[in-house]
């Protein structure tokens, strides 16, 4: 039996947030004053859940509209502070969703230079770097462009290939990666793969049943907040 060696541990996690509604009532000054002020409903994103994510496990969380999946990476991840339980992991997770920043008035390749040094790498290998990242995300043609100018899908290769250069131990992609043609998605999944046969944890939020059978060897089922 393969020894499963946790990258980070989530412990009876809860996470809760208020939202203001309007009250339904056929008073037109109630209605008024419910518009400004606001009726307090509280959601309760996740409830006690519980897990660990193991080295080498490439996962899927699923679960319908709502159910938490995206409240569940950005927990783990550290972008939403849980209002209950701990969590442990072994370094920083890297976590992808559309709070991702870009300058936008800056070129692809100046984007790249800035976010290889922020991580700490040295000039010049800061200079090859971005070499191979230009290459990989095919956008020679366009690197002096500012990337405001960019698709949401070139932009999404970017992020990957920042989360790549980082190696991390647990990479949480809330992102639905789209992928033209056979060639890319087959150089995608294997980069997914030799990033879990390296010892790390990539999750998963959007994938299609398809790309679940194919790349995923567990699944992480999410409805009213609880696993």
């Amino acid at each position: 039996m393969v020894k499963k060696t946790p990258v980070l541990v989530a412990k009876e996690i809860s996470l809760t947030y208020d939202i203001k509604t309007l009250r339904n009532n056929k008073n037109r000054w109630t209605k008024l004053t419910s518009a400004i002020i606001g009726h307090k409903k509280t959601i309760h994103a996740l409830e006690n859940i519980s897990l660990q994510l193991n080295g080498g496990e490439i996962i899927a969380v699923v679960g319908n509209a709502g159910s938490g999946k995206s409240s569940l990476l950005e927990t783990l991840g550290g972008s939403s502070k849980p209002n209950s339980g701990e969590i442990w992991a072994v370094e920083s997770p890297v976590l992808l969703n559309g709070s991702f920043a870009f300058f936008g008035q800056l070129s692809g390749a100046e984007n790249i230079r800035l976010a290889l040094l922020s991580m700490g790498i040295n000039k010049t290998r800061t200079a090859q770097l971005s070499k191979s990242f230009i290459e990989a995300t095919k956008i020679k043609k366009i690197a002096n462009n500012p990337i405001n100018s960019y698709s949401s899908t070139t932009k999404k290769k970017l992020m990957l290939e920042f989360a790549f250069a980082q190696n991390p131990k647990a990479l949480l992609i809330d992102q639905r990666i789209k992928l033209r043609g056979q060639e890319e998605r087959a150089e995608f999944e294997s980069r997914i793969k030799e990033l879990a046969k390296a010892g790390s944890s990539i999750v998963f939020v959007g994938l299609s049943i398809a790309q679940i059978s194919k790349l995923c060897n567990r699944v992480i089922w999410l409805e009213q907040g609880q696993i």
